[in-house]
């Protein structure tokens, strides 16, 4: 039997930014972009720098100074790995991700 299991941390600087796409009353939607830079530190294979590029819709609807917020966003970033880190076989692909959330938001 062989280990294959790491350790993998990951730590990314992006910037995004957003503009609204339609409003009806206080409720607005906004599309989003946010590309950025992931540094990777893998175990066994060292320490790897990649970009990724994420966008998406939000919805968002106030309460007074209370904002609701639903997010739902796709990314698309390259790979911590390199051909020569994969076995015989093994194909390098890019990181697609895909993310709903939800968030409050308080307005200062």
């Amino acid at each position: 039997m062989e280990q294959r299991t790491n350790d993998v941390t990951r730590f990314r600087a992006a910037l995004t930014v957003g503009r609204r796409l339609a409003r009806s009353g206080p409720v607005s939607v906004v599309l989003l972009a946010s590309p950025g830079v992931d540094y990777w530190e893998t175990e066994g294979i060292g320490n790897r720098t990649t970009v990724a590029l994420r966008g998406g819709l939000v919805l968002r609807i106030p309460f007074g100074r209370v904002e609701f917020e639903n997010r739902l966003l796709a990314g698309i970033g390259g790979s911590p790995f390199r051909r020569e880190d994969l076995p015989p076989g093994g194909k390098v692909v890019s990181l697609r991700t895909f993310s709903l959330g939800a968030a409050l938001r308080l307005r200062l």
